[in-house]
């Protein structure tokens, strides 16, 4: 193990941007979506984001299919991590 972390490893720093980036064009942040949007038109978007390029939140938005404040409560990373539903209070 200490040959895997000193040849591979240690001195390894991430770029937080291109994380961002790779997750704001990840399909698998769609899944957060469906609870919102319906299984059919996540997978669309998806779809789109897939043959665009184009990340999953701007595909959204353009549609007008939830306001910017809950799109970004439901892609967020720490609510995607947690137990429950993404975005969805408590109350809720």
């Amino acid at each position: 193990m200490i040959a895997l972390r000193t040849r591979t490893v240690d001195g390894i720093d991430a770029n937080p941007d291109r994380c961002r980036e790779l997750l704001d064009r990840s399909t698998a942040v769609a899944t957060a979506l469906s609870s919102y949007i319906g299984y059919a038109t996540t997978a669309d978007i998806a779809k789109q984001a897939v043959t665009t390029g184009r990340s999953i939140r701007e595909i959204v938005l353009e549609r007008g299919l939830l306001d910017p404040k809950r799109l970004d409560a439901i892609l967020s990373v720490e609510a995607m991590t947690k137990p429950g539903i993404p975005g969805r209070r408590k109350d809720e």
